[in-house]
């Protein structure tokens, strides 16, 4: 019976990317125990002797020396010609702590390897932080501008950027599951289940207009991706095809009532605090900033603001975030990071981990990630999964080439 692997480095980092976004809680400033959790690991996690890491540097490290370049020159020009330089101290050290996890933390975890491992210590571990979170919410705790449910977090979306990610991570880890049958199977099956039904009920009592369009457009997504799958044969199942039957029954009964809702949100998230003209404001202004250095960007810092250019606010956008900050060098070799990752989720044929790969897209549009362990955890979870299938693949055909050869010989 197979058994689901992790070291004690990779087991320390599924905690750490659990906990990532307890920002309400720092011990000194920036410093958080997810943060103390990966310096150790960098410095004396064991290193792994994986053969497929050329895979993550290619995706991964090249992005990162280019930016680390560039930023020098970004710094200067905002400097020397700009002047302003709030947060931008902040968001330095949040990628030369980015930069370390990238060259120290992941070359000493077996991701590919160790995946399922991994995921399962993840949902395990988000099932109890859900747990938690649950209390406090009906005992009353943990709410933004007692309104909204943020958990341990500074404001909504930021729990949000763990719970966006689970349900897909989970449907594709009970997949697996189902498929390979490890021990104790049966018991990580309800934990994986309970973790994804409170991580979706969580995302919406954080009334996160980003968890919630990731959500409604990673589904249709996935919907999409299953009937490809049916059509080209990459899927030889039925049950997606059932699944999307259904689905298509319950739109056509209830399409009126969908609709309804899906305006009603639009209008009070319109209303709420402004919040679409706010995000308007501060993604045309984050792409003024961004014009002001095209090549090189400004350097770390958030040069957005909300009713002036470089008034000293996020962007609420990673892809402005990259080019304000990073300029058009940083944006292009991002979208050849994120293409790096779709192309091994495509060889994959994961449906639920494209779905993932999609809600991740749409999540960074409507918020400020990149500068979170999180955003490379899932980009390292994305490329793991296609060089997981990649090696169990060839070792189905490595085991049927073997069978084949041993009938021959006994013939």
């Amino acid at each position: 019976m197979k058994k689901l692997k992790t070291t004690w480095t990779e087991t320390l980092l599924a905690f750490a990317m659990v906990c990532s976004v307890w920002t309400e809680y720092r011990f000194l400033g920036v410093i958080g125990l997810s943060e103390i959790i990966l310096l150790f690991i960098g410095f004396f996690g064991k290193y792994s002797d994986s053969e497929d890491l050329g895979d993550y540097h290619k995706a991964q490290d090249d992005y990162v020396k280019v930016i680390a370049i560039i930023t020098p020159l970004g710094l200067a020009w905002h400097f020397f010609v700009s002047g302003t330089y709030r947060d931008m101290l902040h968001d330095l050290l949040a990628f030369v702590f980015i930069a370390f996890m990238v060259f120290r933390v992941f070359n000493r975890a077996k991701l590919y390897e160790h995946l399922l491992g991994i995921l399962c210590k993840f949902l395990w571990f988000g099932a109890v932080m859900n747990i938690i979170y649950l209390g406090m919410y009906y005992s009353g705790q943990g709410f933004y501008m007692e309104e909204r449910f943020s958990g341990f977090s500074q404001d909504p979306n930021q729990l949000g950027e763990v719970l966006f990610m689970v349900p897909w991570l989970g449907l594709f880890f009970l997949k697996k599951i189902i498929e390979e049958k490890p021990g104790l199977a049966f018991i990580h099956s309800v934990v994986c289940i309970f973790c994804i039904a409170t991580s979706v009920y969580l995302g919406f009592l954080t009334e996160s207009d980003t968890f919630i369009v990731s959500l409604y457009i990673s589904v249709a997504a996935f919907f999409v991706f299953e009937l490809i799958n049916l059509f080209t044969g990459r899927s030889k199942s039925l049950f997606p095809l059932l699944l999307i039957i259904a689905a298509i029954i319950v739109l056509l009964l209830y399409y009126k009532t969908i609709i309804a809702g899906i305006n009603d949100y639009v209008d009070s998230a319109s209303k709420n605090a402004n919040q679409l003209n706010v995000r308007q404001a501060v993604w045309l202004h984050g792409l003024e900033a961004f014009l002001r250095s095209p090549i090189v960007g400004n350097g770390p810092g958030v040069h957005s603001g909300r009713w002036a250019a470089f008034g000293g606010a996020e962007s609420h956008n990673t892809y402005i975030y990259i080019l304000m900050d990073y300029g058009f060098v940083g944006f292009i070799m991002l979208m050849t990071m994120i293409w790096a990752s779709f192309k091994k989720l495509w060889s994959a044929k994961s449906s639920a981990m494209l779905a993932g790969f999609v809600s991740f897209l749409v999540f960074n549009f409507f918020h400020s990630f990149q500068r979170m362990p999180l955003f490379w955890f899932y980009i390292y979870i994305f490329i793991s999964v296609g060089i997981y299938e990649l090696k169990r693949s060839e070792k189905a055909e490595e085991s049927y080439l073997v069978s084949q050869d041993e009938n021959v010989v006994h013939t």
